[in-house]
Formats: C-alpha cells, sequence, structure tokens
C-alpha cells in the first residue's frame, strides 16, 4: 500500500493516493484525497490520475463548489456511489465517492467537518475510515476532536483517519509565520493519543501547504494498530513530478 500527496498549479489543489496492492477480499482498495473542484479542468485531471492509480474511491475536501455545479462535476468524474457533506460558499465541504465496483461501503454518520465509513462491513477484514476537513479556526477544531473521540467510542477494529487536519504538531513541521499554537497542538495531540492513534509517518517532502515563505505540515494520515496490521506494507511517500507536484498527505 502507498499513500502519494500531490499539489497542482491548477484547480487541483492538493491530492492524497491511498492504494493498495494488498487484496482485501479480492479487492485491491485504492483511494484518492484532494482538495478543490471548482476549476474547469478538474474532472479530466482527475480521470487522468484515476487512469494511472487505477483508483476506485474519490474524497474531496473544499471542493468550493456545492448542489447543482457539484453534481454535474461528479457525473463528469463518472462516480455513481457516494456521501457528501456540502460546502458553505468557498469553505468546508466534503465528497466521499467511489464506483459500485468498490468493496462494500456503509456511511456511518457524516457532520461538516467528517464522514465516517465502514469498509467490508461484516467480514473479517472490515475497517474503518474517517476523512477530516479540521476548520483552520482553532475554536471550531476543538469540535473535531471531540468528534473524533466521541467516534472512537463507538467502534473495535481496524481505522484510518485521513485528511487536513489545519493544524501543526511539531515546531518542525512549519518553516515562517508565527510560532506553533501551543494550545491547538495540545489539543491535537491529545485527540491522538485518546484514541491511540500513530502518525503512519512519510517520506520526501515534509510539508502539506504553502502561502509565500510560510510553509506548514498541515495534512496527514493516522492509523490504530489494528489498520496497521491488517495492512503491514502501507507507506506514504510524497514525491515531485510534473505537472503534478507530490507532497506530504501524512
Amino acid at each position: 500500500m502507498s499513500i502519494d500527496g500531490f499539489r497542482t498549479k491548477g484547480p487541483l489543489h492538493r491530492c492524497v493516493v491511498l492504494s493498495s496492492h494488498e487484496s482485501v477480499l479480492g479487492f485491491p482498495w485504492e483511494f484518492i484525497l484532494v482538495l478543490g473542484a471548482g476549476g474547469k479542468l478538474f474532472p479530466a485531471l482527475v480521470k487522468d490520475i484515476f487512469s494511472i492509480y487505477h483508483l476506485d474511491f474519490l474524497a474531496i475536501l473544499e471542493p468550493k463548489i456545492s448542489g447543482i455545479r457539484a453534481d454535474t462535476v461528479i457525473k463528469k468524474i463518472g462516480m455513481v456511489e457516494g456521501a457528501r457533506v456540502e460546502a458553505q460558499g468557498f469553505s468546508g465541504g466534503i465528497w466521499c465517492l467511489w464506483k459500485n465496483s468498490c468493496p462494500p461501503i456503509n456511511v456511518i454518520s457524516s457532520s461538516k467537518f467528517c464522514i465516517n465509513l465502514h469498509i467490508n462491513q461484516n467480514t473479517q477484514n472490515s475497517w474503518y475510515l474517517t476523512i477530516v476537513n479540521a476548520s483552520p479556526h482553532m475554536y471550531q477544531r476543538d469540535e473535531v476532536w471531540e468528534e473524533i473521540k466521541l467516534f472512537n467510542t463507538t467502534i473495535s477494529g481496524p481505522w484510518c483517519v485521513a485528511g487536513d487536519f489545519n493544524q501543526v504538531l511539531f515546531d518542525h513541521k512549519k518553516q515562517g509565520g508565527g510560532p506553533v499554537n501551543s494550545i491547538g497542538r495540545s489539543a491535537f495531540q491529545a485527540c491522538i493519543d485518546s484514541c491511540q492513534l500513530l502518525d503512519m509517518g512519510f517520506k520526501g517532502q515534509p510539508f502539506t501547504w504553502r502561502r509565500g515563505p510560510s510553509k506548514e505540515r498541515l495534512d496527514r494520515v493516522l492509523g490504530n494498530t489494528e489498520w496497521q496490521t491488517l495492512f503491514p506494507n502501507s507507506n506514504i511517500t510524497h514525491l515531485q513530478s510534473t505537472p503534478l507536484t507530490i507532497v506530504d498527505f501524512g
């Protein structure tokens, strides 16, 4: 299994590919996580990446579009199943879209910050996936941490939590700008510890967000020990390529 993060100069702002070559009940598991869906070239870009990685699942954060326009884009991408939290204007929103050839996926719950899924329910290889799009505002991120902790109390088994957490955990994961907010960092770390999640680590580029001279690692993939046991060969790789710049989705 590998996870590759991309940042582009075009309408596809950030994306992550999670592709598993370990078959789960006969199905290879592959998904992609991206930010931004409003650009005219977005459907074509996604189709190109689908072709390269043979993807089955797509998660989009901050799509910047909603309603009928979102329906049109999703139709162009060619997905037939999914769950969606609508964007509020140009902020927020989560799309989780998948092909009907995927392993069974059940939507457990959703909110403005998270979508919780159960993959391969009622099988020995079932696992949980939470897609997160945390608020850029610290007081609202506390709501996200509480939601994640609450969901943890309702499940048992392999669990992967992936997305944009909008919070830096360590000083060396930030360059430029002000210092890391210690209160925000402590709250996020407390959530990770409470849920017994582990950062999946990464290779390559250390940052996932950039604005001018400022760089930060805001995106990451977390998993509990059961998930790492289910997918023992999982890894995260940050690469660079043209026209995509591959970055951290840690």
